[in-house]
């Protein structure tokens, strides 16, 4: 009780606080997500469901019971009363019906659990890996955001700079608009990274069931310092039958073959086990008590044995065999969507190995971009301060650290989201691989 209740007080606090930022990191919102997403609350009483059924599959061998009662009055008066005579009349029966598809019947309960269950998990699983891309979209945005503001701040300082410069007659009114200019540009970008922000902000706490308008401090960075390669060769014959799609394909076919096999034992002869008893009051109203109506009890009851053969069912092309060879060209269809999702999976999890590799190497030329553009920046700052260079020069040193900054942040992200997609592809945690 007490692990359910840490997420229970993250949506507590986040309902008292309304609009105060809540502290957040990678792990937490995965939990919060996995604890009070709507979604995986459905799939839960879905499972749910499903078990019972399937724990309760023995109640296929429950014979079918029936009580019926019947009053009935005869046409004509009776020989020994005179009168038109009331009879009530008692049915009690019971059924079973056992052919060899009761245990198709049972196997498609067991069958149907199982692929709740894996449904269960396969919802879960994307919940995670949508929460994390989330997250670390939302961490990109910000440092984005961020980098914005500290190149309007800057560029604000050097406009106030200008000013001063451009009363004492140091530099033209074209230099002085040039920059106001540049510096207006930058607001609609702000905004329009702030905006998208509060959108994916709101998708993010809509998967963690908080309030849309939560405030998130997000605690974890975009990291990829541990950045590496994988090998698509193992990483295929080790890990491909564990993707979550192949699985559910095969259940898929597990469900569709013990359905062919039910329809073709449904043909077969059933035996049908019945018992009846029909006990009867003659005379029902005639006597002031029932007494003077006794209960007849005419044979005490009857049990049989049937033997029942459906011969329509072996007719050529009646509907029966046509619902078997409909069901045969199912399972043909799916033995070759099968072979088509073992080849697409098998190329997706190779073109993200590929993506991760292409990635690694531009992350390396990337740092060093940004490495050098800092250089060129402070350089270019150092002569316009010499009066060396003009104010336009300035500002795309400074726009191409900006980019250069932007653009890092952005393949750290590409990285993760690749391994992300690769740990989801092949269904376990890379770290240790």
């Amino acid at each position: 009780m007490k692990k359910r209740a840490i997420p229970f007080l993250f949506i507590l606090s986040a309902f008292l606080l309304g609009a105060e930022a809540m502290d957040l990191s990678i792990d937490q919102a995965v939990a919060l997500g996995k604890e009070n997403n709507v979604n995986l609350k459905v799939q839960d009483i879905t499972v749910s469901q499903a078990d019972r059924n399937n724990r309760h599959s023995w109640n296929a061998f429950l014979p079918d019971i029936g009580l019926t009662t019947t009053v009935a009055k005869t046409n004509k008066p009776s020989p020994a009363t005179g009168y038109d005579d009331w009879t009530l009349v008692g049915d009690l029966s019971a059924q079973l019906i056992l052919n060899p598809a009761i245990g198709n019947g049972i196997k498609a309960l067991d069958l149907n659990l199982r692929t709740e269950k894996l449904n269960r998990e396969i919802d879960e699983k994307q919940l995670a890996q949508s929460i994390k891309k989330y997250y670390y979209q939302l961490v990109q945005l910000q440092a984005n955001i961020a980098l914005v503001e500290k190149n309007i701040a800057t560029t604000e300082q050097r406009y106030r700079d200008m000013q001063a410069m451009y009363s004492n007659g140091l530099i033209t009114e074209l230099d002085l608009l040039q920059t106001e200019s540049g510096l207006s540009s930058l607001t609609p970008t702000l905004t329009t990274l702030k905006n998208s922000y509060d959108q994916l902000r709101m998708a993010l706490c809509m998967d963690l069931g908080l309030p849309l308008n939560q405030e998130l401090n997000l605690t974890d960075g975009i990291e990829a310092d541990n950045a590496r390669s994988f090998d698509a060769d193992r990483l295929v014959n080790r890990y491909l039958s564990d993707n979550l799609d192949i699985q559910s394909m095969i259940l898929g076919k597990d469900t569709a073959k013990n359905g062919l096999k039910a329809q073709r034992n449904q043909s077969l002869p059933s035996l049908i086990l019945g018992w009846d008893y029909n006990p009867t009051v003659p005379f029902a109203f005639e006597g002031d008590t029932w007494r003077n109506s006794p209960l007849k009890d005419n044979d005490g009851g009857a049990f049989s044995v049937t033997l029942s053969i459906p011969l329509d069912d072996w007719i050529p092309n009646s509907g029966a065999s046509d619902d078997v060879k409909d069901m045969e060209a199912t399972l043909a269809s799916l033995d070759y969507q099968e072979k088509l999702l073992y080849q697409g999976t098998e190329m997706t999890i190779r073109q993200y190995v590929m993506t991760l590799d292409a990635t690694i190497q531009n992350l390396s030329v990337m740092e060093n971009n940004v490495v050098l553009a800092q250089k060129a920046y402070d350089m270019s700052r150092e002569q316009w301060r010499n009066g060396q260079m003009t104010a336009t020069d300035l500002s795309q040193a400074e726009n191409d650290l900006l980019q250069a900054e932007s653009n890092l942040l952005g393949e750290k992200y590409t990285y993760i989201s690749s391994l992300l997609d690769l740990e989801y592809a092949v269904n376990r945690d890379l770290s240790n691989e």
